[in-house]
């Protein structure tokens, strides 16, 4: 696969959280009465991440790199932490036909991922919300999401 669509793909999976901070902050009423299912939702999502990785990765080495990826994310999941091992998978995804697949998977974690955000940030105004999202976020997602393919083409 080329480069430059796997950029495009990389940005529109991370466009999730934009529009979830967007929901959020447009409807806080509803993220308060919904939260316990914006919890569920973003973890049965990153399970699935996990499912489409465990399910194209064969070799051991890839195996135990997704794994530990789940196991890590699973435990810290807060937006930082979680982000950088969401990009981490995109860039083992570069390779896969199920790029795309992984990409909407992402998309879809963003969404409740940052509804939740939006509701803590309640004095906030919209625009400071994803304007500092955007500068925390640059390279903590895409960083790995655009390095490790990088990094793979080298070897192959």
């Amino acid at each position: 696969m080329e480069y430059l669509p796997y950029l495009g793909i990389a940005v529109v999976s991370f466009l999730g959280l934009l529009a979830g901070i967007v929901l959020g902050a447009v409807s806080p009423e509803e993220v308060v009465s919904g939260r316990r299912w914006l919890l569920l939702l973003k973890k049965a999502v990153y399970i699935l991440l996990i499912a489409l990785l465990l399910y194209y990765h064969h070799t051991l080495l890839q195996t135990a790199t997704v794994l530990v990826i789940g196991g890590a994310g699973y435990l810290l999941l807060n937006y930082r932490s979680i982000y950088s091992l969401l990009g981490m998978s995109l860039g083992i995804l570069y390779f896969s036909p199920a790029l795309l697949h992984g990409a909407s998977i992402i998309f879809l974690f963003g969404l409740p991922m940052g509804s939740l955000m939006a509701s803590t940030r309640k004095n906030a105004t919209l625009w400071r919300m994803l304007k500092s999202t955007m500068k925390q976020m640059w390279l903590i997602f895409f960083l790995p999401a655009l390095l490790i393919p990088l990094i793979l083409l080298a070897f192959v």
